[in-house]
């Protein structure tokens, strides 16, 4: 599972960093969202642990709670 969840956050931080926020219910927005913040704004620690909980959910196939913790995520890291 540690290997699943390793190769899915590794893949997540390689795709492209431009925002789309058209809310699709499928996550990948809010991702795409994540990666494009600053360095800054992903070492908050609430923020990683809310995105590492979104990741979770991916892994889960869980997309609608991955999109709301990776929502919540972005507004931990960029309040």
């Amino acid at each position: 599972m540690k290997k699943i969840l390793a190769t899915v956050i590794m893949t997540l931080f390689t795709l492209p960093t431009f925002a789309d926020h058209s809310d699709n219910g499928k996550c990948l927005d809010e991702i795409k969202h994540w990666n494009s913040l600053s360095d800054a704004e992903k070492n908050e620690a609430d923020a990683k642990a809310k995105r590492d909980e979104g990741t979770s959910h991916w892994v889960a196939g869980e997309k609608p709670e991955c999109e709301a913790d990776y929502k919540q995520a972005i507004i931990l890291a960029t309040d």
